[in-house]
């Protein structure tokens, strides 16, 4: 009886251990088979990415600045960039021995297979000098080490990309049999890896045809068998077809030697060019903020059409940047099933245009008069400068014209500029030009002391707070303090030992008075002053859709207890702790115009900005009217200060264009006594940088506005030249040139 239970009890027992070893073999052939068969269906299965277009940007009357267009690209297979090719056929030749490579070790294997790999080594070298020999027809194109660059950024992109799939699958894997596993059981190929990529992008025909000619002779010829791997397509580049103008200048207007009566053709190169932007290479950066495969909660993974890939483009600058997400479009999907036949297509979504307020045609005017052949951004005789010879010197600065009704910004230029071509020729020239900075965007990302430019805004903030009414005076001696202190001297006494006497408001702009506005600045003192400047958008970036602009520099609440009676007087006259960018200026002036409502400037279109506009700064109106009235004696009045410029000891009309109604201010805002070399190249001063002594001039403003003749002013305009001189001798007539090219244009 004993035995038959004990018997019964391990009987019972190898059951249940049968049945559980059953269990768990099915379910470990189970999940083999399910891998078996999600690797089999994946083989039948050969899924394509399609790419999409970007979208396109366009100038305010709907000209196209830049597109995609159809190009040619040298397309490569991963496995030739790698050298798994060559390494993968060595090994086929090494086994055709069958009965050797049984019967050898591994070493021995290695070595055959290298020794087989030698002649595809061979052909994937001649393959890369080849294409490098090709695009050597034309100065500026590719080389060799241009070649491996891109295939060691191909490979480090895709890798990562690799070992992200994996580390996915080897934790799904993990929890789903509830023991680890090894990379090796799930470093599949991921389909990156199986893919061609763009080693040469946008070759010429000549390279084309050549390219194609040598993948044809692969099909007859073993030595060429690499070639087979390369393949052709034709991805879309990104083309800014009105980069370039030829531009007609008139200089029947121009002051003393400029003068003539024969235009002069300027070929204006990199039009809109920091406006608008280029596309770059993306970064890591770029991919892990917009992965291509995205994980998901539960781990699992799904694929971003709008995702980033190895070798994509996104913007660098300007547009292209800052509508990065709304140029980009989505990429497509194919996928053919290769045991029926069928394709199931996911179709490619376009990216989104952009409408600038820009109009090129008026951005390419007012280049081309930047220009040096044309000889106002040249150093001349009557810009007033410290050297009585100046040396004919190349000067910097920028230009801004903005549309008063709407706050659109018309053109916006900066120089020395930079162009496509010298960005890809001579791009030392570009971004190791540590004077000239020709990258920067000098409308937004670099403020300037505003000089007399900003004594308006000081006006009516004095008017304002009460501090003067409209009928009252300030009396100019020729100094602020007693006559033998030298300090807070006005210019005219400075140049011609001579005072202004009593003035009004409106006198006092026109007749740019130091000490008027000293005065004002000391009686309002910082709060009041930073207050009422705060209201004209000084301090603060306009948000006008260029990339990296520059707030200006205006004291912080908290800093204004810690400052002095003299840093707000020189604030008086636009010196001092306060400067603003040429956007700033343009869009405060824009804000007079209105009658004190501010709008913030834009250059966007479509997509619309937010519409923050239409804010009262809350001055009275008779402040305003003050203003203005000084601002149009300034260029009408003989005794403005901006009416005339001194060439060869004649006095010449500074505004001379017929048919317009003008309002405007000069401003010589002294920089300092120290020019800084910019070793970083970023356009700011950076802690423990190095700086340079020289004894630089004033930097040049003209600040104004314009309409036609009779009327209400349409257009603010904001010209700024670095270490130039006096701001009437200097921007002045460039001012003069822009009103004229507005007018040529038919905004005036």
């Amino acid at each position: 009886m004993f035995h038959r239970r004990l018997w019964l009890l391990f009987s019972a027992a190898f059951l249940v251990s049968l049945a559980l070893m059953a269990q768990a073999a099915r379910l470990s052939l189970g999940h083999l088979h399910e891998d078996r068969l999600d690797r089999a269906e994946q083989a039948m299965r050969t899924p394509k990415l399609v790419e999409t277009r970007r979208g396109r940007i366009l100038d305010r009357y709907g000209r196209v600045l830049a597109h995609d267009e159809p190009g040619w690209d040298v397309m490569v297979d991963y496995r030739v960039i790698t050298g798994e090719w060559a390494f993968a056929r060595g090994r086929v030749e090494a086994r055709r021995d069958r009965d050797w490579w049984a019967e050898a070790s591994s070493d021995q294997r290695e070595a055959r297979t290298l020794e087989h790999a030698q002649p595809y080594l061979e052909q994937v070298e001649m393959l890369w000098q080849t294409l490098a020999d090709l695009g050597q027809w034309r100065p500026g194109d590719l080389t060799r080490a241009d070649i491996e660059a891109e295939k060691n950024d191909i490979r480090r992109r895709v890798q990562k990309l690799a070992a992200h799939v994996w580390a996915v699958r080897q934790e799904r894997r993990a929890e789903r049999d509830g023991e680890a596993v090894s990379i090796a059981e799930v470093a599949d190929a991921i389909a990156e890896q199986r893919q061609h990529y763009s080693v040469v992008r946008d070759v010429s025909e000549r390279t084309r045809v050549q390219v194609e000619a040598f993948i044809a002779e692969a099909e007859v010829d073993p030595g060429l068998g690499v070639w087979k791997q390369v393949r052709m397509e034709r991805p879309r580049q990104r083309r800014y077809p009105l980069e370039t103008f030829t531009v007609e200048v008139d200089r029947q207007g121009m002051p003393g030697p400029l003068r003539s009566d024969q235009p002069l053709l300027i070929d204006a190169e990199g039009v809109g060019l920091h406006i608008l932007g280029q596309l770059r290479r993306t970064y890591e950066e770029d991919e892990d903020a917009r992965p291509f495969l995205v994980t998901l909660p539960d781990g699992s993974t799904a694929t971003d059409l709008r995702g980033y890939l190895p070798g994509d483009r996104a913007g660098s600058f300007g547009i292209e940047r800052t509508q990065e997400f709304w140029l980009r479009g989505a990429r497509g999907r194919t996928v053919t099933h290769l045991d029926t036949g069928v394709e199931d297509r996911l179709s490619p979504v376009p990216g989104n245009d952009v409408k600038l307020t820009l109009d090129i045609d008026l951005q390419a005017r007012v280049q081309a008069l930047t220009h040096p052949d044309v000889g106002l951004l040249v150093r001349q005789p009557w810009h007033r400068s410290a050297t009585e010879t100046p040396e004919p010197k190349i000067l910097s600065g920028a230009i801004v014209v903005l549309d008063i009704e709407s706050s659109e910004i018309l053109a916006a230029v900066t120089t020395p500029g930079m162009s496509i071509r010298s960005r890809r020729e001579e791009p030392e020239s570009v971004f190791r030009d540590a004077e000239y900075l020709p990258y920067l965007n000098r409308v937004v990302s670099r403020a300037y002391p505003s000089g007399s430019t900003l004594k308006p805004f000081v006006l009516v903030t004095a008017m304002d707070e009460n501090v003067i009414g409209p009928e009252d005076t300030i009396t100019c001696n020729g100094h602020l303090y007693p006559q033998h202190d030298d300090r807070f001297r006005c210019w005219i006494y400075k140049r011609y030992l001579m005072r202004h006497g009593p003035l009004d408001g409106a006198q006092a702009l026109q007749h740019s008075c130091n000490i008027y506005f000293y005065t004002l600045g000391d009686d309002l003192g910082m709060e009041r002053l930073v207050r009422g400047l705060r209201r004209f958008g000084l301090g603060s970036a306009t948000s006008c859709g260029l990339t990296d602009e520059h707030p200006g520099d205006l004291p912080s609440d908290a800093m204004i207890p810690n400052m002095g009676k003299t840093d707000a007087i020189l604030m008086g006259i636009g010196q001092g702790p306060v400067t603003w960018t040429p956007i700033q200026a343009a869009a405060a002036y824009a804000t007079l115009a209105r009658g004190g409502v501010a709008y913030h400037p834009t250059i966007l279109r479509d997509p619309s900005p937010e519409d923050a506009r239409g804010e009262d700064v809350d001055v009275p109106r008779s402040a305003i009217e003050e203003a203005m009235t000084g601002l149009k004696l300034v260029v009408e009045d003989k005794d403005g200060t901006g009416r005339f410029i001194n060439v060869d000891g004649q006095r010449i009309k500074i505004h001379n264009v017929e048919g317009v109604s003008l309002w405007g201010k000069s401003g010589t805002a002294d920089p300092g006594s120290v020019r800084w070399v910019d070793h970083n190249f970023d356009g700011k001063r950076d802690p423990g940088e190095t700086y340079t002594l020289a004894n630089d001039q004033d930097h040049a403003w003209f600040v104004g506005l314009a309409g036609s003749e009779g009327g209400p002013p349409v257009v603010a305009i904001a010209v700024v030249v670095e270490y130039a001189g006096s701001g009437s001798q200097v921007s002045g007539p460039i001012f003069n040139e822009v009103v004229r090219a507005l007018r040529l244009e038919g905004y005036l």
